[in-house]
């Protein structure tokens, strides 16, 4: 797994990319994805709600989460755990258009108005074909809390309330 001491100073550098255009205009969505899948190696819920949060704000059809290229691990570990990630980003997208919010940041009137129509998220094709891992991969068991989610169903556990940010 990730070293955490290296994934959030990488995390601070990010930020501070971000914030020159040209940079975030060469950004690209995978680039993106191997940066969450970084974070969540290294168990570190800040730079998740980051890059999550980074990746919502793009609402390019590019960025669109089932546009995520197949990574095609040979290391079914990182397979899975990849697999999750873009499933659970796609479920995390969904829970954030059905609080009424937007990726294009299209404002609402209030909680009683009728929520603006959208595209729904759904996961790139390739996760439906990668299997479950046969033994038990528990990361930052310090946690201990943890809530179905689709790392379960691949025998991945870790706590996910980090993808779930507003």
């Amino acid at each position: 797994m990730a070293d955490p001491g290296s994934v959030t100073c990488q995390g601070r550098d990010w930020m501070y990319l971000r914030s020159i255009p040209l940079w975030e205009a060469r950004d690209t969505p995978q680039r993106c994805f191997y940066r969450l899948y970084q974070a969540f190696c290294a168990a570190d819920g800040h730079m998740i709600s980051y890059e999550t949060e980074y990746f919502w704000r793009k609402s390019s059809p590019q960025w669109a989460s089932d546009n995520l290229p197949d990574p095609q691990c040979e290391d079914l570990e990182q397979y899975a755990v990849m697999a999750s990630l873009a499933e659970i980003l796609a479920e995390s997208f969904m829970w954030r258009l059905s609080l009424g919010l937007r990726r294009d940041d299209t404002p609402f009137a209030s909680r009683d108005d009728e929520p603006l129509p959208f595209e729904p998220e759904v996961c790139p094709p390739w996760t439906t074909t990668v299997p479950a891992l046969k033994e038990k991969l528990l990361i930052h068991s310090e946690e201990g809390v943890y809530f179905d989610s689709p790392f379960h169903r691949r025998n991945i556990y870790m706590a996910t309330g980090h993808f779930y940010t507003v």
